[in-house]
């Protein structure tokens, strides 16, 4: 990984971060380079949760954001889980300012193909916004998976096939940990996928597909160099 790069990752609700590229972003702080987080929903309104529910939510997106160094937290209102009755213009022109604004190297999104469709909606977004010109400086953009949701879109076409790895040092899988806990409000009890402890599992299984102790796995969906 080249050092003292921009970075921006787009997700759809709190969590998302931690759960796809909490580790990546740690080892990126690590290496220099500032990180940028646009979440476009509150994660809670498709459930009928209170203000109150969508606050505590935000407070912890910004908890946990501090433990893994982000550089700067934006978060939109996009309606929760109904980003796929939004026309895709629109949700282009929500992402577009951030590119224009933060002018990243490298992006990190959400898989196409997941099984939640907030998820989907803002990969096909970004890959609408990033597609070659002479005008960007993105270097490569990077499909990441997130628990609960990708290995979950049961289908011939839609399982996540990784094929860039990104390995973590300790400090580094701590502090996607760490960062994970402070979501008190979305972490679930086992066999549920979104907990503390399926984190450490999930990035010691792609650690040996990759040959290293720990790391988390991503799409690519295109690179120039």
């Amino acid at each position: 990984m080249r050092k003292n790069r921009r970075i921006l990752v787009v997700v759809a609700h709190p969590d998302d971060e931690v759960l796809g590229c909490g580790g990546t972003i740690a080892r990126h702080v690590d290496e220099g380079s500032e990180v940028t987080l646009f979440v476009l929903t509150d994660g809670v309104g498709a459930r009928g949760e209170s203000t109150e529910s969508s606050h505590i939510r935000s407070l912890e997106l910004r908890e946990s954001a501090r433990v893994l160094g982000i550089t700067s937290v934006i978060q939109d209102n996009l309606p929760d889980n109904k980003l796929d009755s939004i026309p895709l213009l629109e949700v282009t022109h929500k992402i577009a300012p951030i590119l224009d604004e933060v002018r990243p190297h490298i992006i990190y999104t959400h898989f196409l193909y997941d099984l939640n469709q907030d998820h989907s909606a803002i990969a096909s977004a970004v890959r609408v916004l990033t597609r070659p010109s002479p005008l960007n400086v993105i270097e490569a953009v990077l499909m990441m998976e997130v628990h609960s949701s990708t290995e979950w879109a049961f289908g011939e076409n839609s399982q996540f096939s990784p094929n860039y790895f990104i390995a973590l040092n300790e400090r580094q899988m701590d502090l996607k940990v760490k960062a994970l806990s402070k979501y008190v409000s979305e972490l679930r009890e086992p066999p549920h996928p979104r907990r503390v402890e399926h984190a450490r599992i999930a990035a010691q299984y792609r650690g040996a597909q990759s040959g290293c102790k720990y790391s988390e796995a991503f799409m690519l969906l295109r690179s120039v160099n």
